[in-house]
């Protein structure tokens, strides 16, 4: 429904723009990828041998030629790592807010006045994008 401008004769203050069907579409298809993105990045976590990566290139060095017995990050630590990182935070704070309108949404009855702070709090997840840019 179109509302009409401000200081026409049919101006009406209660009225709301809705955005169309496509772009609700668009937005929960768009949360679903990231969702499943997220979290199977969570599993793999993990697996993932980070420490190998983001070691200094002599400590790897001399893990390699040593005797020594290297005692590696566990499963655990290496998810708590993961989860801790601050992409990774920023990444569920772009993922949250969805869940949580649409969560307020259904117990409020479809009423959804938070809805506008959440959407502005998921636009993290392009700043990232643009961060990751550079």
């Amino acid at each position: 429904e179109k509302c009409p401008r401000h200081g026409t004769p049919q101006f009406d203050e209660t009225c709301q723009p809705q955005p169309k069907a496509f772009f609700n579409t668009i937005d929960l298809i768009c949360v679903v990828l990231f969702t499943v993105e997220y979290f199977v990045r969570l599993v793999l976590s993990a697996f993932m041998r980070s420490e190998l990566v983001d070691a200094d290139k002599n400590l790897l060095l001399r893990w390699m030629v040593s005797e020594d017995v290297i005692l590696m990050p566990t499963r655990l630590a290496r998810l708590r790592v993961w989860v801790l990182n601050w992409s990774n935070l920023i990444d569920l704070a772009a993922i949250v807010p969805w869940y949580l309108t649409e969560i307020s949404a259904a117990l409020n009855g479809g009423g959804n006045d938070q809805g506008f702070v959440l959407k502005i709090l998921r636009l993290t997840r392009v700043v990232r994008a643009f961060r990751l840019g550079r």
